[in-house]
């Protein structure tokens, strides 16, 4: 799995887990994002997200990009979560 989550008293963590791609997205790891962060957001008694990876690489590879509609997702959970931050 390339996401992998756990919780810490009211934090909630979520870990990057595709070293061998230096974390580089796919549909798979986007996937695994959207499900994290709805599981986060789905619980009262988390108070916060914590993302986490010993090697990013914050996109995905171009030949991943060509056929990627998912990608689209990103964008609006970052423009979502770039507004809950400043709120």
């Amino acid at each position: 799995m390339s996401i992998e989550t756990s919780r810490k008293e009211k934090i909630f963590v979520i870990r990057l887990n595709r070293r061998d791609k230096r974390n580089a997205f796919d549909a798979e790891m986007i996937a695994g994002l959207d499900a994290a962060f709805n599981e986060f957001e789905d619980d009262p008694e988390l108070w916060a997200a914590l993302e986490m990876a010993q090697l990013v690489c914050r996109g995905a590879p171009i030949s991943v990009q060509e056929s990627l509609v998912a990608l689209e997702l990103v964008h609006s959970a970052d423009n979502d979560f770039a507004r809950q931050v400043t709120e």
